[in-house]
């Protein structure tokens, strides 16, 4: 996991924050194209502390889906696991960095839905409560591996999270080392 800073053109000023998580052993991340939608430049900072440039975006979808593949230079890393499937009534956790803490979060929920469609996004509705901050995070199985991503909030204290359907044909087409 990651925490995602996003600067305007001066390099100083956060124009945005998140959270994001790491699909290969080279540094790229994934986390919510709205998370970096306005950026000039973006750094993470690992659970250690140590902060990283990006320096490479390979896909930015912010229309059809909601997601940003990135690359942090010089950064090794260990990429998280993949599970495509997914029931109502799983349990699932949600792990981000909420509102401007530099503080790793988890919750626990279930799966309420599984295709709520908003648009052109469809998305994993659950009860992992997040907040601000957490976009971007990783909604994982109970055997710890993701199924989505954490996106946003919606009403009746459930949260959306962006299917790994959604994301899987940029993450197997660039060829990224994951596992599925």
């Amino acid at each position: 996991m990651v925490k995602v800073y996003c600067y305007d053109y001066d390099g100083e000023t956060i124009l945005s924050q998140g959270s994001g998580f790491f699909i290969d052993k080279t540094g790229t991340f994934i986390t919510n194209a709205h998370v970096v939608k306005d950026a000039y430049y973006i750094k993470i900072k690992t659970y250690l502390g140590t902060t990283y440039d990006v320096n490479i975006m390979y896909v930015y979808n912010y229309t059809g889906s909601d997601h940003a593949i990135c690359r942090a230079k010089n950064c090794f890393s260990t990429p998280v696991e993949f599970e495509k499937k997914v029931s109502v009534g799983d349990t699932v956790y949600a792990f981000g960095y909420p509102n401007d803490a530099f503080l790793l979060s988890s919750t626990e929920g279930t799966i309420t839905a599984t295709n709520v469609v908003d648009g052109t996004k469809t998305y994993i509705e659950n009860t992992a409560k997040i907040d601000h901050g957490s976009s971007g995070g990783i909604l994982a199985n109970s055997k710890g591996k993701v199924i989505g991503i954490t996106t946003g909030i919606l009403e009746n204290n459930k949260y959306a999270a962006l299917s790994y359907s959604e994301i899987k044909s940029d993450v197997t087409k660039n060829h990224f080392g994951t596992k599925e």
